[in-house]
């Protein structure tokens, strides 16, 4: 049935981005065609599901009412809502629709899209952390969000013109800098912020972190070429941890919000 499914030196150079996986190649297609993928097994099969159905999640988990109705009148919550969302939005059209017959021009639109996503996460998501940790010092607070702000602008450049998964993890070596800095200020004395929010404010990118440097080491693939090829290799393994890391920034968003809209400074 799925004998249409070719190995690694059959497809274009463009799709020949993991040596380590073997086969369980889609041929070039059409859109209808690509969609049709959804239904039978493939190797990009998991990285369009574990990054497709957490979107119905969200867009269910993140405005559920009870949490919603305490959140919804700070401009953060609509950040945050719009973080979760942003990188698997992205990575599912990049997944499905990479193998896309019009060939590499497609796909490198694509994989610019799905790092616009990654960006759009670490940005967005990181702005609830910076206003709550510096919220009773409001110079420094607005000198910290301009900043991050400004370093993201130049992130974005280089994450969507990089030609490496090297260059493109590297790219956002200046947000996690800022993102450790502001972690560190956070739990020192004159950091502030909900204690709740501060383990997850860790684990966002303790989790995000360890997936990217794990599908850049190609592992556990490199050492079983072959043996992962539709299931557990490095990228699936990044696409689980990226989700459950975006789930520790939404906690940790919707604490630092809850908190910030009850605590009062002493000035």
């Amino acid at each position: 049935m799925f004998s249409h499914l070719l190995d690694w030196a059959s497809v274009p150079a463009h799709l020949q981005f993991n040596r380590f996986v073997l086969g369980g190649y889609r041929p070039l297609q059409s859109v209808a065609e690509c969609v049709q993928s959804l239904f039978y097994l493939h190797n990009e099969l998991f990285n369009i599901l574990s990054h497709g159905l957490p979107i119905l999640f969200f867009a269910h988990y993140a405005t559920d009412s009870h949490t919603w109705d305490q959140i919804s009148h700070s401009w953060l919550a609509y950040l945050n809502y719009a973080a979760a969302l942003a990188p698997h939005l992205g990575s599912l059209s990049y997944h499905l629709f990479m193998n896309h017959k019009s060939g590499a021009g497609t796909y490198f639109r694509l994989l610019k899209l799905d790092m616009c996503g990654v960006w759009a996460v670490q940005t967005l998501g990181a702005l609830t952390t910076i206003y709550a940790t510096f919220y009773c010092n409001k110079l420094l607070q607005t000198l910290m969000l301009t900043t991050y702000i400004l370093v993201s602008s130049w992130t974005l450049y280089e994450a969507v013109h990089a030609t490496s998964v090297y260059k493109r993890m590297c790219s956002f070596a200046a947000q996690v800098a800022i993102r450790v800095l502001t972690l560190l200020v956070r739990v020192s004395p004159l950091g502030y912020g909900n204690p709740y929010s501060t383990k997850h404010t860790f684990l966002m990118d303790a989790f995000a972190i360890t997936g990217g440097v794990i599908n850049l080491l190609r592992v556990p693939e490199r050492f079983w070429p072959g043996k992962f090829d539709y299931f557990f290799n490095s990228h699936n393994i990044m696409h689980v941890m990226t989700t459950i890391g975006v789930l520790h920034m939404h906690w940790g968003a919707v604490g630092d919000i809850m908190w910030a809209s009850q605590y009062q400074c002493n000035v």
